[in-house]
């Protein structure tokens, strides 16, 4: 069928931010069928396709044998040593605390590497520069920066700059919510180690494990000993934030993923004594949050936990890079996984290579690909990759598979010819359909591998 807009209002991303899709659309009228392409994106609410049955992780569960969703499918040890392999690959999640981080020749490499590839994307017209001559600024600041060594911890939501910016970098035609220059956002409580600063101290070039990038202002710890920076990290007792929460003392957002070391739980009934990062340095916090939003260790890695932190998130606003605070695709999965003790590196394509294992899917008809995602989901947690964007899939219904995802723009087929750019912007639900008879076909066609996480 040609026009799809009648059954399923579904889109392919576009490749300049991660994807997905949702429930009943709001937005053209879809009973008058699909309208004359519009130039510019249409917003729409929701999508066609999923239900809110599809939004419940006990859906999943019981799609399941017994208690199967329940089920832990990887040991405390088997995620450590997970995770050290992961180290191996440039682009997974770093130990910011070793000692090959803060190689001086490393840390040149990086930075060129970056002005360069930057430069390089500016001089063919690939990017232009939202305000003129921010590279060359940019680039003047970094190198009278000087190196230092230091391990600090954020005590702020903060944006992490690709370059010493607050300008930013874009594609034609400029669409500002998509800034070249926003490489990530760090969170209250991730330890970094501090490899540069400015001349005047406002700017930091930082290793966050899963980024790098430069951050400004003073949105971090005074230094610590390498010895306090590792207790912090890894402290024999730790709270686990389960639950995107406000923290009202301290006018914090506690986010998904979030750790902090565990003085005290014998408190009043609901109060959890933390370790919290200030920018005078660590001190101890009463935490009075509904314990719902806290969990004291790691979760255990199971389906139904993975299932119900991610779709927690529901309706959330889309941010590239995290712009504005909200996530984009490969934030939600690093984020979810964190919760479990499981590190990722920021990149989508990292993420993909990072399970216990992976299927390669390239060269395998729908068919093939579908019995490929069915096998590998048997007993295991797997990601759905396709080149920019990476999904968490959940099951299948109707003997349609489904996933959970951040999307921020999709296309659809427009009646009798072309394809409508289309603009979601939030963490939602969606099968794998999106994008079927248009220039960019659909999800289950462009997916590439699979992230096996298991036994």
């Amino acid at each position: 069928m040609r026009i799809l807009w009648l059954s399923i209002w579904s889109c392919a991303s576009l490749l300049t931010a991660c994807a997905s899709a949702g429930s009943p659309a709001s937005g053209p009228d879809l009973a008058a069928g699909a309208p004359v392409c519009e130039e510019r994106p249409v917003q729409v609410a929701s999508l066609l396709g999923s239900s809110t049955d599809h939004e419940d992780p006990n859906t999943w569960g019981r799609s399941l044998p017994g208690d199967a969703a329940k089920k832990i499918l990887m040991s405390t040890q088997e995620i450590a040593a997970l995770n050290l392999r992961n180290r191996q690959d440039a682009w997974g999640h770093q130990d910011v605390l070793a000692s090959e981080v803060v190689e001086p020749n490393r840390v040149a490499k990086e930075l060129r590497e970056r002005f360069d590839w930057l430069a390089e994307r500016l001089s063919t017209r690939k990017y232009i520069e939202g305000a003129p001559g921010t590279l060359a600024a940019a680039q003047r600041l970094a190198d009278r920066s000087r190196h230092v060594l230091e391990a600090r911890v954020v005590t702020a939501s903060t944006d992490l700059r690709c370059v010493p910016s607050v300008d930013g970098f874009y594609t034609e035609p400029v669409d500002r919510d998509f800034d070249r220059n926003q490489c990530s956002r760090l969170h209250m409580g991730e330890v970094v180690r501090v490899l540069r600063v400015s001349e005047d101290a406002s700017w930091r070039y930082v290793h966050a494990g899963h980024s790098v990038g430069w951050v400004q202002g003073e949105v971090l710890t005074p230094a610590l000993l390498l010895e306090d920076a590792q207790a912090f990290r890894s402290p024999s007792r730790q709270v686990v934030v389960v639950a995107d929460h406000e923290e009202q003392k301290l006018g914090l957002k506690l986010q998904i993923g979030t750790t902090l070391p565990l003085i005290d739980d014998e408190g009043h009934e609901g109060e959890l004594t933390v370790v919290v990062p200030t920018v005078s340095g660590l001190r101890a916090h009463q935490l009075d949050l509904d314990s719902e939003a806290l969990h004291v260790g790691p979760l255990s890695f199971a389906r139904a936990d993975v299932w119900r932190l991610a779709l927690s998130t529901l309706g959330d606003p889309y941010g590239w890079g995290e712009r504005d605070g909200n996530r984009d695709c490969s934030r939600l999965v690093l984020d979810v996984f964190r919760a479990f003790g499981i590190e990722l590196g920021r990149h989508s394509l990292a993420q993909a290579r990072s399970g216990s294992r992976t299927v390669d899917l390239k060269g395998l008809d729908e068919r093939a690909k579908r019995e490929a995602i069915r096998e590998a989901a048997r007993d295991n947690v797997v990601l759905l990759y396709m080149p920019g964007h990476i999904m968490l899939y959940l099951g299948e219904s109707g003997g349609e598979p489904f996933a959970v995802s951040a999307i921020s723009e999709f296309v659809a087929p427009c009646q009798g010819a072309g394809d409508q750019v289309c603009r979601l912007d939030k963490i939602t639900v969606s099968g794998l359909e999106i994008g079927r008879h248009t220039e960019r076909t659909s999800y289950i066609e462009r997916l590439s591998h699979l992230a096996v996480f298991g036994r």
